[in-house]
């Protein structure tokens, strides 16, 4: 039997938010047009979202299934396609946007725009002239699309330009304004219309990266990440093809390819999207989850770097010991000469410091603000102190209450800085505390894979960065090693 069906079209899910779809709200003329015609309303709806009827997007998507279903038959002839207008059809150059009608209207299935209250059928007598008014409206379509595309390109080329010439009004502290040229990659944000490193997802890009050069495949790192926020399984895939991780941007319009250097934040080094490049070409990985069966307590987690090179340092097997290693030296990128250690030697000196230590909060955890508004009240209200002093016979009332208020301003903020730190201590602490019963020996034990990756997921939390050296001297030769934890602190220390 056949049916009324409805379409409706958006170019962008900015439309879907706000008034493109309810624009073309069909439902009260739906049933006239069912009354009218005695054909019955169809519960399907198709509808496309973000896809451009200019490039033709729309026809790889439900417009091209509905006329694929007119093929089959499950669409019946008879029936009729309600849009709000012809440009919702096509707005591609009018042979091709003829076609499109054409491909519909000569199947018996009829279109019906709303705009203008007209009824495209195969057996209008009046067939010819109602296709003459559609090129009309067709070419009008094509010629707005083909105006808005230019325009839209003479935008984003002035963007470019004002980026590559460093002009300061492209930028905002220090980040690059976003040139509106397909999607904003995952681990990147530009809702305030500049590039900036989204607030948890690009730290999560930079444990990609290091889990990827020691050689851990899609499967694991999808696997260990599982549980990450704001993680995606498709987002490890082709991670490893994306130039712009290095912070280079390359935008093609038209026939010409503009490249951006500094266009990002850049997640990793040239040299480490090449070394990700080479492993994933190589396919090659780690077994279950490290080399042999070992897991290191510092590798996996973004922390730990050569200090010579800033390259992350990855774990490898040495006779029946483990070792950490340049991983940039190791695969002869870079000039860094091949190097590291055991790992047990550091691996033990991070228990028993993050074991016997009391924290403090992190940095970004509001204590930096609160210690930097403190000072401006402890400033404001020696000031007053002193006025008080020098005139304390002359001063107004008012001024006693603006003393009594920094005063007040002054308790509030320390009370909030020993709030904050007595939380953030005990929270810290209370996770560490699930480690104390586990013997130091059995932290250490290479071999117990699943303990040693809870306690690393830990270090992420706790540890910023370790900068590893070796100091060779004539008879042995110590490791130097600078670690700075996350709420601020650093300690610097050498092991034999």
């Amino acid at each position: 039997m056949p049916q009324i069906y409805s379409y409706k079209r958006i170019s962008t899910s900015k439309q879907q938010k706000g008034s493109g779809l309810r624009q073309q709200d069909d439902t009260v003329l739906l049933e006239e047009l069912s009354l009218k015609y005695n054909i019955p309303i169809s519960n399907e709806k198709f509808k496309d979202i973000a896809k451009s009827a200019f490039h033709g997007q729309h026809l790889n998507a439900d417009l091209g299934r509905f006329i694929s279903l007119i093929d089959t038959g499950y669409i019946k002839k008879g029936s009729i396609l309600v849009i709000s207008s012809l440009d919702r059809l096509s707005r591609q150059s009018v042979n091709l946007a003829q076609e499109t009608l054409l491909s519909i209207v000569n199947r018996g299935v009829g279109i019906y725009t709303m705009i203008d209250d007209k009824l495209y059928t195969d057996d209008d007598d009046n067939l010819a002239a109602s296709l003459i008014i559609s090129i009309i409206y067709l070419a009008r379509a094509n010629d707005e699309s083909v105006n808005k595309s230019k325009r839209s390109k003479e935008a984003t080329i002035e963007v470019i330009k004002g980026i590559l010439s460093k002009d300061p009004k492209f930028f905002k502290d220090g980040y690059a304004k976003s040139v509106k040229v397909g999607r904003t990659n995952w681990w990147l944000d530009d809702k305030n219309g500049f590039i900036r490193p989204h607030k948890t997802l690009f730290a999560l890009a930079r444990r990609i990266v290091d889990l990827t050069l020691e050689r851990h495949s899609i499967q694991q790192i999808q696997a260990l990440l599982a549980n990450e926020e704001g993680f995606k399984s498709e987002h490890v895939r082709k991670f490893h093809n994306y130039e712009i991780l290095t912070g280079v941007r390359t935008i093609d319009i038209d026939s010409r390819s503009f490249v951006i250097p500094d266009y990002a934040p850049a997640v990793c080094t040239e040299t480490e999207l090449l070394q990700m490049q080479q492993i994933r070409k190589g396919k090659q990985h780690t077994g279950s989850g490290t080399p042999k069966s070992g897991t290191g307590l510092l590798n996996g987690i973004g922390v730990l770097k050569c200090g010579y090179c800033g390259g992350s340092m990855s774990i490898a097997r040495q006779g029946k010991k483990f070792r950490y290693r340049c991983s940039t030296a190791q695969q002869h990128f870079g000039k860094c000469k091949p190097w590291g250690f055991y790992i047990n030697e550091l691996d033990k000196y991070i228990v028993n410091v993050v074991r016997t230590r009391t924290w403090q909060p992190e940095q970004d955890s509001g204590l930096p603000q609160l210690m930097h508004d403190r000072a401006l009240v402890e400033n404001k209200l020696n000031g007053l102190s002193k006025m008080l002093d020098d005139n304390v016979d002359s001063l107004p009332r008012i001024f006693m209450a603006k003393l009594s208020q920094a005063e007040s301003e002054l308790d509030e903020i320390n009370d909030k800085i020993k709030s904050l730190k007595i939380s953030a201590s005990v929270s810290v602490n209370k996770i560490m505390r699930q480690f104390f019963a586990v013997p130091e020996s059995v932290i250490l034990d290479i071999s117990e894979h699943d303990l040693r990756l809870k306690f690393r997921e830990v270090l992420k939390d706790l540890i910023d960065e370790v900068i590893c050296k070796k100091e060779e001297e004539k008879r042995f030769s110590r490791k130097s090693f600078v670690i700075g934890f996350t709420d601020g602190s650093i300690i610097e220390t050498t092991l034999d």
